[in-house]
């Protein structure tokens, strides 16, 4: 409880009084009603809430947005990608071409060197068939030697005026199979031997021997 002090007048003695704290100190709360009575009545107000409708509303907005920017970014990335690739496949394709082209070529002049190499192999055997010979008619003993079957041969061109000497003969001996004995290829050293056998065919044939010329099939057939 407070204790007021008044001063004393001349001759009077100190008073002191006491006063009521709830009488002199009132509550904020109450000095403010005064102030505004209508205080109490008064509802709070709050700051407006979107509505459940609204809510929704402006996060279809926000997710549209969301999305158109990146649909555009996706779009961006797909056209570089796509430009890359694209660019990367033509200088591959560009070099494939570079490379089949060159290929191309090179199979191209394998090709000719293979046809060149077939001709010269062939006239090459065709130069060397011109010194074979074949005779047949002339029979087979069982102690033939190279040494007996060269003096038969020697014995019948004789016979038949063709000269040739054991020196232009390279190579003899009996090929084939035939019940009459087999047939006999001479292989001679110079070609105009081989020719000069072959021209008397005719006079062996009168002695039932054949001469026969080293000729493939078609080189036959013609």
């Amino acid at each position: 409880m407070p204790i007021n002090r008044s001063p004393p007048r001349q001759n009077q003695p100190l008073i002191t009084t006491f006063t009521n704290l709830s009488t002199t100190m009132r509550p904020r709360e109450e000095e403010e009603e005064e102030e505004d009575p209508n205080r109490k009545n008064k509802i709070p107000t709050k700051e407006p809430r979107p509505t459940h409708t609204e809510v929704p509303t402006m996060d279809m907005e926000l997710m549209k947005k969301l999305l158109k920017e990146l649909g555009s970014e996706v779009k961006t990335e797909i056209q570089t990608s796509e430009a890359r690739i694209t660019a990367q496949i033509s200088g591959q394709i560009n070099d494939l071409q570079d490379r089949c082209e060159w290929l191309e070529q090179k199979t191209h002049e394998q090709e000719r060197a293979i046809e060149d190499l077939q001709r010269d192999n062939k006239f090459l055997r065709n130069e060397l068939r011109k010194t074979n010979v074949f005779i047949g008619g002339i029979p087979e003993s069982k102690d033939e030697t190279r040494s007996t079957l060269i003096s038969k041969l020697i014995s019948s061109f004789k016979s038949c005026g063709i000269r040739i000497e054991p020196a232009d003969i390279d190579t003899v001996y009996r090929c084939g199979n035939s019940l009459n004995g087999r047939n006999i290829k001479i292989k001679c050293t110079k070609e105009n031997a081989a020719a000069t056998i072959v021209r008397g065919g005719r006079e062996l044939a009168k002695k039932n021997i054949r001469v026969m010329e080293d000729l493939t099939k078609e080189e036959s057939h013609n």
